[in-house]
């Protein structure tokens, strides 16, 4: 009787949904051929339900000696939509020992990581249908009920400050740039694994990650020569002139005019960037980039994180106003 055996299914070229597809199906899991040896003993083990991993077959392939090997047989999801960068990615990790689940764009990587148990997550920021970075906060909302904390780290195609400070404040733990080097990928994973088993890596049930703050008032303070009063005048003074400049860039996106758009980009990142180099300066300077080759996909996910992270920083300007004006009252 066949009826309860475990199906293994062999592709020889794997297609996007392919993975949603095959479980749908009941398959317990798919492998694009040619077929390593040791995929196929880790799928038949998965399959079987035999909780071994590839971690002596790994620890007996030739690595790198400059990269000693800590994590190995791990399940990695890879969300990664251009083909040339997935199969390099997809290479490195098998390489090592890890088994891949493929994702092609954002949605698929949501669903992915929230339906099956993954002990890494490779996630690019720049995804179709949804954006990477917000594909991680749904991941993180996801978590939050049952206190689990996969390990993401965020793929991007820019390398400008700011970046790590946008993908630490969507929820990932680590933060690669675009092309991925091989010695970086590894110890990122190696680094987070370890972790991982140290158990520094698992939050407290209920005490999600402090989000990252976009107000650096500290260093603007340090900039004035400690003058508050100067800190609060330039504050008013970007807060009372943002809704014409966000009229102005609406503007632009809306006829389309990529130069407008770079433009107006630009000068608010300008603007952004006194008050603090973060997540809503990252945003800025990728909706700029984006702009600038006209690449309005991009540009339409760039612009909602951008709104995202302004509102925020909007926000802690005017919590910080509004508490020095209390504070004035009291003291006079």
């Amino acid at each position: 009787d066949l009826a309860e055996a475990p199906v293994l299914m062999l592709k020889l070229a794997s297609r996007p949904g392919d993975t949603v597809r095959t479980e749908a199906a009941g398959v317990a899991a798919y492998l694009t051929k040619p077929v390593q040896p040791f995929e196929l003993l880790d799928a038949i083990l998965s399959a079987l339900g035999v909780h071994e991993t590839r971690r002596r077959l790994a620890e007996a392939k030739e690595t790198s000696p400059k990269v000693q090997l800590v994590a190995a047989g791990l399940s990695i999801l890879l969300a990664e939509d251009h083909p040339i960068n997935r199969e390099l990615a997809v290479t490195i990790l098998t390489q090592e020992g890890h088994r891949v689940t493929e994702a092609y764009n954002g949605k698929e990587a949501l669903a992915l990581a929230t339906r099956r148990p993954f002990d890494l997550v490779l996630m690019d920021v720049q995804m179709p249908e949804l954006d990477g970075l917000e594909a991680i906060r749904l991941i993180r909302g996801h978590e939050q009920p049952t206190g689990r904390h996969v390990a993401i780290i965020a793929l991007t195609a820019h390398a400008m400050k700011g970046d790590r400070e946008l993908c630490l404040a969507a929820g990932a733990d680590a933060y690669l740039s675009k092309p991925v080097k091989r010695r970086e990928l590894l110890e990122a994973i190696n680094r987070l694994a370890a972790q991982v088993s140290a158990g520094a890596a698992q939050p407290t049930v209920g005490a999600p990650v402090p989000e990252e703050k976009h107000l650096d008032l500290e260093r603007l303070l340090e900039q004035l020569g400690g003058g508050k009063e100067m800190v609060q005048k330039l504050a008013r003074m970007f807060l009372q002139g943002l809704p014409e400049q966000l009229a102005e860039l609406r503007d632009a996106s809306t006829q389309r005019d990529g130069r407008a758009l770079a433009r107006m980009a630009h000068m608010l990142k300008g603007a952004i960037a006194n008050f603090g180099t973060g997540p809503a300066y990252a945003a800025a300077s990728r909706l700029e980039q984006s702009a600038r080759k006209s690449e309005w996909m991009e540009i339409a996910s760039a612009q909602l994180e951008f709104d995202k992270q302004l509102d925020k920083l909007v926000g802690e300007l005017e919590a910080y106003l509004g508490q020095d004006s209390r504070k004035g009252k009291a003291t006079s």
